[in-house]
């Protein structure tokens, strides 16, 4: 019990950094899309790397932003069908699509990882940063929908 207790911590402090990363990189994508409007209809001298900065930003907001709506089990499902069976039943389908949802994620994980060790030597064209660091968000952003769909999967087990 005592590991699940350090285990439930480290998910909460993960899902407030997570919920800061999210701000700063909606941040940071609003000021590269208002930097580049502005120099190229104020300054007719458009940036060449805002464009692309503003995409990573986006893509790794969206990838996080996903862990965060995993912790608070606000993705879309069709639960229709689970709700018509009994608590216990409803339960344990819980715990088998938890189940599958955790294979496909470390699927995805493994090549995400994948896809980044073989871009590790591409580096961007406006930016100069290496493509692979965009290609990372999609191990990172599936490894926090793990570690909360794990935790999910232990409240369901630990539920009396």
């Amino acid at each position: 019990m005592r590991l699940l207790r350090y285990y439930k911590s480290f998910s909460e402090n993960l899902y407030l950094g997570s919920k800061y990363a999210v701000a700063l990189l909606l941040a940071g994508t609003v000021t590269c899309i208002f930097f580049q409007v502005i120099f190229r209809y104020v300054f007719d001298s458009p940036l060449t790397w805002s464009e692309e900065l503003s995409r990573i930003f986006f893509v790794w907001m969206c990838l996080i932003g996903s862990g965060i709506a995993s912790r608070n089990i606000e993705h879309m499902s069709i639960d229709v069908f689970v709700k018509k069976f009994p608590v216990q039943w409803q339960r344990v389908l819980g715990i088998f699509i938890s189940g599958i949802l955790v294979i496909f994620m470390v699927i995805v994980i493994i090549y995400g990882l994948k896809l980044v060790v073989v871009t590790k030597t591409q580096i961007s064209s406006g930016t100069r940063i290496p493509v692979s660091f965009l290609y990372l968000s999609v191990p990172v952003g599936f490894g926090l929908m793990l570690l909360y769909t794990l935790e999910a999967m232990m409240n369901l087990l630990t539920e009396s």
